[in-house]
């Protein structure tokens, strides 16, 4: 799936512009208080790094050797906590469990 951003009004006209490429997209979560850094997850359970508005090629967590995308499964859903000290994740595991795990963030 390709991303795409809406860039500011040009003579009341907005554009739209290709920010990157990730198969099965399923959750952004934005660094609370930076809006345009955050992570971007994809159902086969990779989590890449969004810097200045831009899907980076960083896998900076990679739980896909755990995850199972199939049927309704895969890695659905991040979240930060309000401090930005923990990320957590929604996913199915290849158990077949719907399981939430925590993560530091360094």
């Amino acid at each position: 799936m390709e991303l795409l951003a809406a860039s500011p009004p040009a003579k009341g006209r907005r554009t739209l512009e290709k920010v990157g490429h990730v198969e099965e997209p399923t959750a952004l979560v934005l660094r609370p208080g930076r809006g345009d850094d955050g992570l971007l997850a994809s159902r086969t359970g990779e989590v890449r790094r969004v810097a200045a508005g831009e899907i980076t090629d960083d896998v900076v967590l990679d739980l896909s050797d755990d995850t199972v995308d199939e049927g309704d499964g895969g890695l659905l859903a991040l979240a930060y906590d309000p401090g930005a000290a923990w990320l957590y994740a929604y996913r199915t595991t290849a158990a077949q469990d719907e399981e939430i795990t925590a993560y530091p963030i360094d």
